[in-house]
């Protein structure tokens, strides 16, 4: 092959291994909805062990011109496995963490036009009940009960939920694991993720799975490192409350990182500590951030360097076959 075509062949091939560097690209959505009741607070935790009756109060306002009657309900729930936020269960499905035996209080109730109602209930747990993480979702519907439309439109569309998380304490496994991190450039709800950077990635993301029977509130530091250097850290689910994750299922957690600015390779580590403290998860990832007018000046390199052995070769033929 003469060096014309080697340098062809050279070239061909450092553009295409450039546009093999684009991430890929992904989108989220995030959705919002109103009705006519308010409840606060808006979950209840409690600790309690097996025999205990533990009373919690949520209070409901009718933010509506017209009375309400709300449908009481207790809903079993799951995680969406990324958000944590949960996926109530309509139907009368149980799960194996349901409160159904154990919540008492619950009753329809009547609440007048820009009124608030205070609902006392309890959790009365069972002597037999297992260590673990039970969870509910308990719920006030408005039921519509006149002729009139716009009344009728406005009951529908009232819904609330109040979400309970029971620890019960005793052999209860303690287990997480660091099943994904991801590297991620998002602007404007669009979200693009890979190992290869033209512009700089501002967000991590972190899938953690719970492999125990209790709840998970993970947590612990993750920090960005270049050349050796950590040029970033933060703290993982560092908001009280801590974020949940339910008993068998996954979650993801988002975060803001900063200081990409140099060209090179970069390094996520990621210890996550679970359980009393002493239980640490260790997971790495590495990335490349390339900016165009990084690879424009490498190209460059290339072809003079190309350039050059090409005019090198040449002169040194011609002084050979000179003599």
């Amino acid at each position: 092959m003469s060096l014309r075509k080697k340098f062809f062949v050279v070239f061909a091939g450092m553009m295409f291994f450039a546009s093999t560097l684009i991430p890929l690209v992904g989108a989220q959505n995030n959705q919002a909805a109103g009705n006519g009741l308010q409840i606060s607070p808006t979950r209840t935790d409690i600790s309690a062990s097996p025999g205990e009756v533990k009373p919690f109060t949520v209070t409901i306002k009718n933010i509506t011109d017209i009375k309400l009657t709300l449908r009481a309900t207790l809903n079993d729930f799951e995680s969406d496995n990324v958000t944590g936020n949960p996926q109530i269960i309509v139907d009368d499905r149980r799960t194996p963490y349901t409160l159904e035996k154990m919540l008492t209080g619950l009753e329809n109730i009547e609440i007048e036009p820009d009124g608030t109602k205070t609902v006392k209930l309890a959790l009365d747990i069972p002597g037999n009940t297992p260590a673990g993480a039970y969870f509910g979702a308990i719920r006030f519907q408005a039921v519509p009960n006149s002729n009139n439309e716009s009344e009728r439109q406005i009951a529908l569309n009232a819904s609330v939920a109040h979400l309970v998380f029971l620890d019960i304490p005793g052999e209860v496994v303690e287990q997480v694991q660091v099943e994904e991190v991801n590297i991620q450039r998002a602007i404007d709800g669009n979200v693009s993720s890979g190992s290869f950077f033209f512009q700089p990635p501002n967000q991590s993301s972190l899938k953690i799975k719970n492999l125990g029977n209790g709840f998970s509130r993970p947590f612990g530091r993750i920090t960005v490192n270049y050349n050796g250097n950590e040029v970033y850290g933060y703290d993982l689910n560092n908001k009280e409350p801590r974020g949940i994750i339910l008993p068998n299922s996954t979650r993801v957690f988002d975060d803001e990182i900063k200081n990409v600015t140099k060209p090179g390779k970069y390094t996520v580590v990621a210890s996550v500590t679970y359980g009393s403290g002493g239980e640490v998860a260790n997971y790495s990832k590495t990335f490349w951030y390339l900016p165009f007018w990084f690879l424009a000046i490498v190209a460059v390199v290339i072809i003079l360097l190309v350039a050059g052995g090409y005019w090198g070769y040449k002169k040194y033929v011609a002084k050979r076959f000179s003599k």
